[in-house]
């Protein structure tokens, strides 16, 4: 309650040394719901990478409860997910890598946590955008399984899905 009460008191402007003094004052078994708050008040200040840093350290202290570490799953997949929707157009091998980063972490979010809509959605955001890099790399290399004796290519990725047989 005490790192929740100086939070609240702190301000937006003081989140982040607030959320980071209590996560190191914090017992051991409040450390890494201290840990989750500094994350998600880097977050919002737009310190992504940090943010990751602060989870990721949560994530790796022994006893993380449950709730805590699905949380924490799931904001470094929506982290990941974030960074392949700015790269996916200019680099499509690192949006794919950021997606199957964000995919293991939102199912295993999901899986902790199944109540957690926002791991569920950010999941499903992450595998149509997979799917969707993945389509637009086919129609830009001219591979895929359309090309079978076609002279015109696909102009999209919807018309690729429209067009590509059954699997």
């Amino acid at each position: 309650a005490g790192a929740a009460q100086a939070l609240h008191e702190a301000g937006a402007g003081d989140a982040v040394e607030a959320s980071r003094e209590a996560s190191q004052r914090a017992p051991g078994h409040d450390r890494h719901r201290c840990l989750y708050n500094l994350g998600w008040a880097l977050h919002r200040a737009g310190r992504a990478d940090e943010a990751a840093k602060a989870y990721a350290e949560a994530l790796a202290l022994p006893g993380c409860p449950r709730r805590v570490r699905a949380r924490c799953l799931a904001n470094l997949g929506a982290a990941d997910l974030a960074r392949a929707s700015a790269v996916a157009d200019q680099a499509p091998a690192d949006a794919l890598a950021a997606l199957a980063q964000a995919e293991a972490s939102l199912r295993e979010a999901a899986r902790l946590e199944p109540t957690l809509a926002v791991a569920a959605a950010n999941l499903r955001a992450a595998l149509a955008l997979a799917e969707d890099v993945r389509l637009r790399d086919e129609v830009a290399a001219g591979t895929g399984p359309w090309r079978s004796g076609r002279e015109r290519r696909p102009s999209s990725p919807a018309e690729v899905a429209r067009e590509r047989p059954a699997e």
